[in-house]
């Protein structure tokens, strides 16, 4: 077996990179939390049924007050998440 970190910072590489960053936009994974724990400005991807701890509905996060969510508003309509995804980075961005 080859470890790709033997000195096991990668994560820590990742945390501190992030801190560098004005916004994350990502979906549900281990960088939505690693972001969020960090009070890094996070977007975060949900389809239409999210895991638990998203809720059903809204865009706060109870767990990260700087992240938002972003959800499908019917299953596999990953387009209209990212068409207000782009409305909102224009809007972040001016």
């Amino acid at each position: 077996m080859t470890i790709a970190d033997p000195e096991g910072r990668a994560f820590e590489q990742t945390a501190w990179l992030m801190r560098q960053l004005d916004l994350i936009i990502t979906p549900d994974n281990a960088l939505a939390h690693l972001a969020g724990g960090l009070g890094v400005p996070t977007w975060i991807l949900l389809g239409r049924v999210p895991d638990w701890r998203w809720q059903i509905t809204g865009q706060d996060c109870h767990w990260y007050p700087t992240a938002r969510l972003f959800r499908q508003p019917s299953h596999g309509d990953w387009n209209s998440v990212f068409q207000e995804v782009a409305v909102q980075l224009s809007q972040f961005s001016s």
